[in-house]
């Protein structure tokens, strides 16, 4: 277990790596494009966190994540972009040659994921700088991916264990050494992508990691794709409401309660905030709100009991339930006591404005 949250630390930190990096741009810049730039870097950063964390929740029931078709090459861009300008500073260079090939059915997060650490692990290879290589080409019924670096390569007795769970060529202590965990776990992405990965190395000449990915160009069917936690609407747009109303945010993270203020003030909505369950209750006793947005998991008072309790004082109350746990692990008493919009943390803007249109916009077709 101590092995895998250090496994599990060292991809979050590559993560925050990059978000703090290009916040810290961000922060010096004056050209609005840049900063927009930056800033769709961290949103790409923090969507690929979120992916991670559903793997990890997703991991011990077996269940698929969601693929999609989407260009390869986007894929890798995506992840390197991440960490380019700080290998460029340690004298890497990432050098890219992409066929013109067909996009392909895959799941953008563990793609990511995989070359994110085939990249860390070629730099650790190379501590005096050098070079990674990563090109594309159609290879019969397959994509064929090379990701080489100019390194210090693998001993040929290491490189038939290579992708065996808790196996490490890094050893001491410190950001270089290794759980072993990194290599087994794109292995494992690779093959229920229904690819191979293969390797060769050379001590003192480099290593290649070549990938085989199934040249397939369509979506499985809905009815075949597993649940996926919510994610931003996918034109980009929220749905638009005209009518306005009160709502009351109820979190005990202040931070949660600002961000959703916020985007809904902003909009034109009259809202108040309470950071416990008997605040809450005790405004809604002296208020009328059209929404509520209710953490379930308050340390104060248990959700499902808070939630009794605010419809025994307005059994009409139209509640959305923000959790970070997953659905399946809320309780079953929900299903008895309505029908609520659920959102799973982390969320986005969009996914707060859409919830409230929903809820508001159904209220008043009601009417």
């Amino acid at each position: 277990v101590g092995q895998l949250a250090a496994g599990v630390a060292h991809e979050f930190n590559n993560i925050l790596s990059g978000i703090i990096g290009y916040t810290s741009l961000a922060l010096t810049r004056n050209d609005i494009d840049s900063i927009k730039k930056d800033l769709h870097i961290i949103e790409k950063a923090s969507d690929r966190a979120v992916e991670i964390v559903n793997k990890l929740l997703s991991f011990s029931r077996q269940k698929g994540e969601k693929f999609q078709v989407s260009q390869i090459e986007n894929v890798t861009d995506d992840a390197l972009g991440l960490i380019e300008h700080t290998f460029e500073t340690e004298g890497i260079r990432i050098l890219r040659s992409y066929e013109n090939i067909p996009p392909i059915r895959l799941n953008l997060g563990e793609l990511q994921q995989v070359f994110l650490n085939l990249a860390i692990n070629s730099k650790h290879a190379m501590p005096g700088g050098g070079a990674i290589a990563i090109s594309t080409k159609l290879a019969d019924d397959f994509i064929r991916i090379d990701f080489s670096d100019t390194g210090a390569g693998i001993p040929p007795e290491n490189l038939s264990r290579i992708f065996e769970p808790f196996f490490t060529t890094k050893t001491g202590e410190g950001p270089k050494s290794g759980t072993g965990l990194g290599l087994s776990v794109i292995y494992a992405i690779i093959e229920r992508h229904g690819g191979k990965i293969e390797v060769s190395s050379e001590v003192n000449k480099g290593t290649t990691f070549t990938i085989l990915l199934p040249n397939v160009q369509s979506a499985p069917k809905a009815a075949e794709q597993p649940e996926a936690a919510p994610r931003r609407n996918p034109s980009g747009k929220v749905i638009e409401l005209r009518r306005k109303g009160n709502v009351l945010i109820v979190d005990d993270e202040e931070f949660i309660r600002d961000i959703v203020k916020e985007c809904l003030t902003s909009t034109g909505h009259n809202v108040i905030t309470a950071g416990s369950g008997e605040e809450a209750l005790d405004l809604l006793k002296k208020n009328h709100f059209d929404l509520l947005f209710l953490d379930f998991s308050m340390p104060s008072k248990d959700g499902l009991e808070l939630l009794r309790e605010i419809k025994a004082i307005d059994h009409n109350a139209n509640v959305v339930i923000i959790s970070a746990r997953p659905e399946e692990q809320l309780p079953d008493e929900l299903s008895d006591e309505g029908s609520y919009n659920i959102i799973k943390k982390p969320f986005s803007v969009d996914q707060i404005q859409n919830a409230v249109s929903r809820v508001l916009g159904a209220e008043a077709a009601s009417r």
